[in-house]
């Protein structure tokens, strides 16, 4: 296998260079887990100072002194304080101006409250659980992170707003805010004046850097709003968990929560672990023991933690599992896709550049553009089972089938070489906008350039075979073996006939038995995506070529032109287990004198698999090639279907898989593997039924 060649380039026709690493990310990356390590282990220091053994055992049996009446209020205030996110979420989608379901906005809001909460890194976590979530809800990639950006600063702005009013008109909660060094002046300015900012650029509706657009004012003061409930609610949460026989004031336990929280946020502590304890433990030491306090946090944190981040994590697998499962995840053979209007959830930007599902005027168009512009594979654009995505003209289109994230093309752009630039950053450009991974299989080289400038990689996959009519003969010591095949053949009593539509209909029911016994052979069910299958309507736009053998059809070969009448495509090949030796070899053998008659000049024996290719099981992106290079013949006759083009001794053109580079082109091979095999379940089945072949094969030389 060749190795990857990863380019990115500059513009149209700028030098192509990879692209350096960014080590100020690296470092930035390394500062964040040291603060994080930092911050964790002075607050469980300052709590080991704090508390000890005996203390703990107390908290344990003030624990159990918890009322049910103090849990159903901390419950309802934890209720409200998580009922703020989805206010944050409504607002988030709102601004960006993308329509989303009620039922899913409420989803995505608790569960990544829930999980964001636990892990804390609110930035990156909330990004990964809300990409991954509304994603499945079919949302492009651009507004998801400004909703995540929206929902982060709701919560800071919350904080911060707090603090800034405890810090300017309440002196006696001073003493709780954890940066006692900073002066109170300061501590109110930002906490104050950061929001004041924000409001006024609301007002003045003036975008900043001309691409920053502000909310509107009423969508700031509900923002904000929503924002205080939330920290008034968590708070509220563990007053309700504390004794009520202590002096205790709402206002301090305020305070000191707002301190814990934007230490824990500040240092991006998951769960805000130690630092909660060592700010409400010593801020509460005056009014409530210290076991009281630790027992009270531990029901808090079981209420504000671990039980939403249970019900999140477990609504998250739900949510995946059903999206894995639902409808239009996968371009399958048995159900092809129904037609996909416009996604009605998407920016308008991002529907422009959707794909057009199977609708009946967009079916013809695209049968319209394979007879005028015929190419290796492009016939299976009338099976009806993939989607199509055309150029603005829609004078070209290419057929893709979904498995996972991979979108994957099958072939180059069908139509005008000129329409292949557009329609192909077209593609590449919608797929990336749904959070999908664009993946092209079996590409030509002449393509290569137009996928290497989106920073694609190039992995070596396939050949394929065309034979120049012209120049073939039988004639020669090289053909010798084809000729003894033609001749044993000849001799058994196989002839040949070219069938015409009319005489396809009256031969269906033996082209099927042929083909279900061919099938029977070797796994009993067809390949999909890349594959041609028998059906009959598919049948029909093709000629079959026929061996008849006692007066009964025994192997065929369908071939498929277009109106370019220059160049024949070779689709199925079956044979029945009676037909005797040499009977495929002849049949071929009369197609291409056929088509040299007919004045074609080149017939396309299709593809196959490229075993000598060089790979390593160092590098990821080899591993399928080395997985079918050792087990191959037990999912797929590859060698034999080799050997079986060989003889014609056609001329052999490299094809190739283009995808994203890395990881990425390893998840795009085993993706296009269970598009093609109908899923992991298919690919066991066949690989059985390959090993049982194999154990018969070799049971038969035996004997």
């Amino acid at each position: 296998m060749k190795t990857q060649d990863v380019v990115s380039q500059r513009g149209q026709t700028g030098s192509m260079a990879p692209k350096p690493p960014l080590r100020w990310r690296q470092a930035l990356q390394s500062l964040a887990v040291l603060l994080c390590l930092v911050v964790v282990l002075h607050a469980c220091w300052s709590l080991w100072r704090a508390i000890d053994a005996h203390q703990l055992a107390l908290a344990w049996q003030s624990l159990h002194e918890t009322t049910w009446r103090q849990l159903l209020l901390a419950c309802l205030c934890v209720l409200l304080a998580y009922g703020a996110h989805i206010v944050f979420e409504y607002l988030g989608w709102t601004l960006v101006q993308v329509p989303i379901r009620f039922k899913a906005l409420c989803g995505i809001a608790l569960i990544c409250a829930g999980i964001t909460n636990a892990v804390g890194q609110y930035w990156l976590s909330s990004s990964a659980v809300r990409l991954r979530l509304s994603r499945q809800a079919e949302v492009p990639l651009g507004p998801i992170v400004q909703v995540t950006a929206f929902v982060v600063s709701s919560i800071w702005i919350g904080y911060l707003l707090v603090a800034g009013v405890l810090t300017a008109w309440l002196p006696a909660a001073r003493r709780l805010l954890v940066p006692q060094a900073i002066p109170a002046a300061a501590m109110a300015l930002v906490g104050l004046g950061i929001p004041a900012v924000y409001l006024v650029w609301a007002a003045s509706k003036r975008p900043v850097l001309t691409r920053f657009h502000p909310p509107a004012l009423s969508t700031c003061l509900a923002q904000i709003t929503a924002s205080l409930l939330r920290v008034c609610a968590i708070a509220g949460a563990f007053y309700a968990l504390a004794p009520p026989w202590a002096p205790l004031r709402y206002v301090d336990v305020v305070a000191a929560l707002v301190s814990a929280m934007l230490v824990a946020a500040v240092g991006q502590v998951p769960g805000a672990v130690g630092v909660l304890e060592a700010t409400m433990v010593p801020a509460f030491r005056e009014a409530l023991p210290v076991a009281a306090v630790l027992a009270a946090l531990m029901a808090f944190r079981v209420l504000f933690y671990l039980l939403p981040l249970g019900l999140a994590v477990g609504a998250f697998a739900a949510w995946t599992i059903r999206g894995a499962r639902a409808p239009g995840r996968a371009t399958a053979r048995a159900a092809p896709p129904a037609a996909r209007p416009h996604d009605t959830t998407a920016h308008p930007a991002d529907r422009e550049r959707a794909p057009q599902g199977l609708r009946p005027h967009l079916q013809r168009h695209a049968e319209a553009l394979v007879h005028a512009y015929p190419r290796s594979k492009a016939y299976l654009a009338l099976l009806g089972d993939t989607e199509y995505m055309f150029d603005s003209a829609q004078r070209a289109f290419l057929m893709f089938g979904r498995y996972g994230r991979s979108w994957i093309c099958l072939g180059d752009p069908v139509g005008p070489s000129e329409s292949a630039p557009g329609v192909i950053a077209r593609f590449i450009h919608g797929v990336r906008a749904n959070g999908g991974r664009p993946v092209f299989h079996e590409v030509g080289a002449d393509s290569l350039a137009l996928y290497r400038r989106h920073n694609l990689a190039v992995l070596t996959i396939a050949e394929e075979a065309r034979l120049r009519l012209r120049t073939f003969s039988l004639e020669g010591r090289s053909q010798q073996t084809l000729r003894n095949a033609v001749r044993s053949a000849e001799r058994h009593g196989v002839t040949f006939a070219l069938l015409d539509d009319d005489e396809i209909a009256r031969s269906m029911d033996a082209l099927r038995r042929v083909s279900h016994a061919w099938l029977a052979a070797r796994t009993g069910r067809e390949l999909g995506f890349s594959m041609g299958r028998f059906d009959p309507a598919y049948l029909r736009h093709f000629r079959v070529a026929a061996g008849w053998w006692h007066g009964a059809l025994v192997a065929f070969v369908t071939v498929w032109a277009g109106y370019a009448h220059r160049e024949l495509f070779v689709d199925l090949m079956r044979v029945g287990p009676e037909a005797p030796r040499g009977t495929m070899d002849y049949l071929f053998v009369q197609v291409i004198r056929w088509a040299q008659t007919a004045g074609f000049e080149v017939l396309n024996l299709g593809m196959a698999p490229l075993l000598t290719t060089p790979g390593s099981w160092h590098r990821p992106s080899s591993w399928p090639i080395m997985v079918a290079r050792q087990w191959g013949e037990r999912f797929y006759h590859m060698r034999g279907l080799r050997q079986f083009k060989e003889k014609f001794h056609p001329d052999w053109t490299a094809r190739y898989l283009v995808a994203p580079p890395g990881v990425n082109m390893l998840l795009a091979q085993l993706d296009l593997a269970r598009l093609i095999f109908g899923g992991w379940s298919g690919l066991v089945a066949r690989g059985e039924a390959g090993s049982t072949r194999r154990r018969a094969h070799q049971d038969k030389e035996r004997a």
